[in-house]
C-alpha cells in the first residue's frame, strides 16, 4: 500500500470523525426545544439612586437615554415569575417586545424613543449572535483542511491526491 494514499485515507478519517463529534455536540445543544432562548430586559441607568426619584416624572427625566449613561448598556434576564405580568404590559402598551429568531425575547419600555429602541436593538444583537455561533466555531478546522487538501493538488502539488484521484 503507498504510504502517501494512506496518510491521505488517514486524514480523511479524521476529518470525517471530527465532522462527526462536531455534528453530535451540536445535535446535542441545539435538540432542546429553545437552546439559548431568553427574555431579557433593558437596565435602564437612573440618574438619581431609586429612593431619591420622583417617579411621576417622565421616563427621560429619570433615566439616561440608552448609549449615553454613566455606565456600559446592559440587559438583564426576566424571571419567569414576571413574564406573564409583562405579557399583559405589551398588550396594554406599556412595554414593547421584540421576538429574536431564536425565541429570545427583548422587552423594552414603550416611553423609549424608536432611535432608542433601534439603539438598544443593535447592541443586543451582537451578544445574542456570539452566543448563537458558539457552536459553528467547531467546523472550521475541518472545513479549512479540506478546503487546503482539495487546492494543493490544483496548485502543483500532486502528492496528495495522486491515486485518491480528488
Amino acid at each position: 500500500m503507498n504510504w502517501k494514499l494512506g496518510l491521505f485515507r488517514l486524514w480523511f478519517l479524521a476529518t470525517a470523525l471530527w465532522v462527526l463529534g462536531v455534528g453530535y455536540f451540536a445535535f446535542l445543544a441545539f435538540d432542546k426545544p429553545t437552546p439559548f432562548r431568553g427574555d431579557y430586559q433593558y437596565s435602564e441607568q437612573l440618574k438619581d439612586v431609586p429612593w431619591n426619584t420622583d417617579w411621576s416624572k417622565p421616563l427621560y427625566e429619570i433615566i439616561d437615554p440608552p448609549g449615553k449613561g454613566r455606565f456600559p448598556d446592559e440587559f438583564s434576564p426576566v424571571e419567569e415569575k414576571y413574564i406573564e405580568q409583562w405579557d399583559a404590559d405589551v398588550k396594554a402598551g406599556k412595554m414593547v417586545i421584540i421576538e429574536f429568531p431564536d425565541f429570545s425575547s427583548l422587552y423594552l419600555s414603550a416611553q423609549l424613543t424608536k432611535e432608542d429602541q433601534t439603539y438598544i436593538l443593535a447592541a443586543a444583537l451582537v451578544p445574542l449572535l456570539v452566543k448563537n455561533l458558539a457552536v459553528a466555531r467547531g467546523s472550521v478546522p475541518p472545513s479549512c483542511c479540506s478546503a487546503c487538501a482539495w487546492g494543493l493538488p490544483r496548485m502543483g502539488e500532486p502528492w496528495l491526491c495522486k491515486k485518491a484521484r480528488c
